[in-house]
């Protein structure tokens, strides 16, 4: 058994890859700005890493518990996010092992606005049409839902046949830190 400190930054080597490709990728946008410019540019850049630094790592975690919050889901996405043909993302495609149905999980590292359903039922619809069933179901995590979102999601419900086939989880992360 192994003790001692674990990195507060948990996450897979697949995963620090990306973020280092996506790094790379901005430090390119950066070459040839203005230093005052660059200032701004690198402040909002460094925003950006964090905030999705939150998202893969939510995603990670979701992954690798992926038993233990959704007992019956099976991950069939090859550990990474599925493409679909339109050229589009999916963060977490699974199936039930119960019913057989496709489920797609959305992340959104904080509050959620209207377009992240409408981004959902996208991606919901798109593995519908490329696996050929209408057993798909769409799940949407995230920090909070905003008043257009659950409004939007209570007229869909109201007009779907399984009102459970779109469903949105809220989590709530805390970080506590005390200095000794």
């Amino acid at each position: 058994m192994t003790y001692g400190v674990k990195s507060p930054v948990d996450l897979s080597v697949k995963t620090l890859k990306k973020i280092i490709k996506e790094l790379e990728g901005i430090k390119k946008d950066l070459e040839g700005i203005k230093d005052g410019e660059k200032e701004i540019k690198e402040t909002k850049v460094q925003n950006a890493v964090v905030e999705n630094l939150l998202e893969i790592h939510l995603e990670d975690l979701i992954r690798r518990n992926i038993s233990k919050i959704f007992p019956d889901f099976e991950i069939i996405d090859g550990g990474q996010h599925y493409y679909t043909k339109d050229g589009n993302y999916i963060d977490i495609l699974c199936k039930d092992r119960k019913d057989g149905s496709l489920v797609v999980i959305e992340l959104k590292r904080d509050r959620s606005p209207s377009k992240a359903l409408v981004q959902l039922l996208d991606y919901v619809n798109q593995v519908m049409d490329e696996f050929e069933t209408k057993n798909v179901r769409g799940i949407l995590i995230c920090q909070k839902t905003d008043r257009r979102t659950k409004s939007a999601l209570n007229a869909l419900r109201k007009k779907m046949r399984n009102p459970d086939d779109i469903s949105v989880i809220e989590f709530d992360l805390k970080f506590e830190a005390q200095l000794w």
